[in-house]
């Protein structure tokens, strides 16, 4: 019914319209890869730092972990594990 409400709204409306029912509680697996390129001579950073980075904290700009919860009113989170 909320697909058919935005196929037939005015042109461009659709990215406005909200979907309704689509929401994710709990713990979302989010896969990283940290890869290296063949032209790189060592590893940027040590894959240590970007699971503190992303999940554990703490970090300057707060985690990716944190950023979802705070999006989702604490309904949802990152699940960790690089």
């Amino acid at each position: 019914m909320v697909r058919e409400r935005i196929a037939n709204s005015i042109p461009g409306i659709a990215a406005a319209v909200p979907v309704v029912g689509t929401a994710v509680r709990g713990k979302v697996g989010i896969p990283v890869l940290a890869t290296v390129f063949e032209n790189t001579v060592h590893p940027p950073y040590p894959v240590a730092n970007l699971q503190r980075q992303l999940f554990d904290g703490p970090w300057p700009s707060g985690t990716m972990t944190e950023h979802y919860a705070e999006m989702s009113g604490e309904t949802t989170g990152a699940r960790a594990g690089t």
